[in-house]
C-alpha cells in the first residue's frame, strides 16, 4: 500500500470515529460529569439530620442511597441521620434501566454532642475587675474554652473580657497580669463533678459591673466542633439548666 493510500485510510478512520462520537447520545458523554452531590464532606453531631441533594440528573433515572456504616449514620432518600460518633461514607448510585450511570460519595464524620452547664458568678452590683464563670461538661471528652468572653450587662456597653492566668498572678503576688490562650474543662464524673472556674478581665484591667441580669457569651471546642453559648447567674435557679449551644463549625469543613 502506497503512503498516500495509508494517509487516506487513517483520515477515513479518524472521520469515522468523529462521526460515531457525534452520534452517541448526549447523556452518555455528559451525565457522569454533570451529576453533582450537594456535599462531599460533612460533619454532624449525634441525632442531627441533613438532606443531601443530587444535581444534574438526566430524565428517567433512579437513585439508590447507601451508608457504609448504618450504626454510625443512616440515609433514606438523601436524608442523613447521625446515630453515634464515628466515620461513614454516604453514597448514591444513579441508575437508568438497571445500569449505573454515575456514583457520588460524601465523607461523613459524626461528633459527640456535649451538655454544658455554666454559671456567671455575681457578688453584687459594685464595680468588678474580674468576672468568674464556672463550667461543667457532661460527656466523654474534654472541652476547650477559648480565651475571650463577651459580658453583656443592661445599661453598660458590652465588655470583651480575656482569660486570666491565675497561677502567674499568684506567683507575682498580684503585681503582674498573665493571660491564657485557652482552658481545658475535663468531662463530668459522678465522683468528681469537675466544675472548672475561669476568671476573666479587661486587657486594661479597668472595672465593670456584673449583676444578676448580666450574661457572659463564651466560645469553646468539643470533639472538633466550635460552639457558642452563654452563662447567667444560677444562684436563683433551683435546677440549673444546660446552656443552649449554637454550633459555629460549618457543616462542610474546609
Amino acid at each position: 500500500m502506497s503512503e498516500k493510500k495509508k494517509c487516506c485510510s487513517r483520515l477515513l478512520i479518524f472521520v469515522s470515529l468523529l462521526f460515531l462520537l457525534a452520534c452517541l447520545p448526549q447523556n452518555a458523554l455528559h451525565t457522569k460529569a454533570a451529576v453533582k452531590l450537594s456535599r462531599t464532606k460533612l460533619v454532624l453531631t449525634e441525632k442531627q439530620k441533613l438532606r443531601l441533594r443530587v444535581y444534574g440528573l438526566p430524565k428517567g433515572v433512579s437513585l439508590v442511597w447507601k451508608s457504609s456504616r448504618p450504626s454510625v449514620a443512616t440515609v433514606s432518600r438523601g436524608t442523613v441521620t447521625a446515630r453515634r460518633r464515628g466515620n461513614a461514607v454516604i453514597s448514591v448510585n444513579v441508575l437508568k434501566n438497571g445500569k449505573r450511570l454515575a456514583r457520588r460519595v460524601c465523607k461523613l464524620r459524626v461528633a459527640e454532642a456535649p451538655v454544658v452547664v455554666a454559671s456567671l458568678g455575681v457578688s453584687g452590683e459594685e464595680s468588678e475587675h474580674i468576672a468568674e464563670v464556672g463550667f461543667t461538661v457532661i460527656g466523654k471528652r474534654s472541652a476547650l474554652l477559648t480565651n475571650k468572653i463577651v459580658l453583656q450587662t443592661p445599661g453598660q456597653s458590652w465588655q470583651n473580657l480575656y482569660l486570666l492566668d491565675v497561677d502567674k498572678i499568684n506567683s507575682s503576688n498580684g503585681n503582674q497580669l498573665g493571660w491564657l490562650k485557652g482552658k481545658t474543662i475535663p468531662p463530668y464524673n459522678n465522683n468528681d463533678r469537675n466544675i472548672v472556674v475561669a476568671y476573666y478581665a479587661r486587657k486594661d484591667y479597668r472595672p465593670f459591673r456584673v449583676t444578676s441580669s448580666s450574661k457572659a457569651v463564651f466560645y469553646f471546642y468539643y470533639d472538633g466542633i466550635r460552639y457558642k453559648a452563654s452563662a447567667k447567674d444560677l444562684d436563683s435557679a433551683v435546677d440549673p439548666r444546660p446552656c443552649k449551644l449554637i454550633r459555629l463549625t460549618p457543616l462542610s469543613p474546609a
